[in-house]
């Protein structure tokens, strides 16, 4: 059972280094980082760290899912290991991963450990609607006969999207619910103002076409009452952030329903809209 290990970073050299570091010192299996347009003092940091690796650069941010398709794409391994920079993972944890995998080789495409302490319930490996693009191990001919990560999407339910197209196909999905692998979120980059504006809109935005592509019944007054539970909450909320978060993602689902795409020219994600 071979496996690659892929991440996507977006100025994510301390994450990588502080999370996976052992995982890649190791040298146990291949590993992939895209990086999506970190700056180069990031990208630097990265080469001189970590010179075993395959480092592929996108040259700009190209979004999750088209960073992780292009990881996939130059791997040649029967399973990917697809782990954001903030999952805090070792060798003995990945191996006992693959040998949990394959006890159910065949039965799913993907599967994955728990990621937070209320999904460690200690039932075993549960089947799930939906796992986590955090870490999810991908059995790579069955997805790329689904299909990879919709390239449409830049960011947010572009793994909700693959596993209703797993689920869609007639196959499940698989979480070891007696397995824990701590996700330290906000470790992957520095969230700022101008970043939480961007992450917002697409999350508004991603929302909808995800909802648009599954779940067409009724799509749009969905939107239009989601769009307006996003405005109130930014005009009501005290928290400065909270509100520019909440406003925004009402600007992403408005901006899908007057037809505006998630990447504009020369495939540039919408930035600042």
């Amino acid at each position: 059972m071979s496996l690659t290990i892929i991440t996507v970073a977006y100025n994510s050299h301390l994450a990588i280094s502080s999370n996976l570091k052992s995982l890649i010192d190791s040298n146990r299996f291949p590993v992939v980082i895209v990086d999506n347009g970190s700056e180069p003092e990031s990208v630097e940091a990265v080469k001189k760290e970590f010179s075993n690796v395959n480092l592929l650069e996108m040259g700009q941010n190209a979004g999750y899912g088209r960073a992780a398709n292009a990881g996939l794409s130059v791997c040649d391994t029967e399973y990917v290991l697809l782990i954001n920079p903030d999952i805090n993972i070792d060798v003995e944890m990945v191996v006992k991963l693959m040998q949990r995998a394959k006890e159910h080789k065949g039965e799913s495409p993907l599967v994955a450990p728990a990621v937070t302490t209320d999904a460690q319930t200690f039932d075993g490996a549960k089947e799930r609607r939906w796992i986590s693009g955090s870490i999810m191990l991908i059995d790579v001919e069955a997805v790329r006969e689904i299909g990879l990560f919709d390239e449409n999407i830049f960011l947010y339910f572009e793994d909700s999207d693959l596993c209703q197209r797993v689920i869609d196909s007639g196959q499940k999905i698989l979480q070891f619910t007696d397995f824990l692998v701590l996700h330290q979120k906000g470790q992957s980059c520095i969230i700022n103002s101008d970043a939480q504006r961007m992450k917002s809109w697409h999350y508004g935005w991603s929302w909808s076409y995800f909802k648009d592509k599954h779940e067409r019944r009724g799509f749009y007054m969905k939107a239009l009452r989601r769009a307006l539970i996003y405005w109130i909450k930014s005009v009501t909320r005290l928290d400065p952030m909270k509100r520019l978060e909440y406003g925004c993602q009402a600007r992403g689902v408005l901006a899908y329903l007057l037809g505006r795409k998630a990447f504009g020219e020369q495939g540039r994600p919408e930035l600042l809209p």
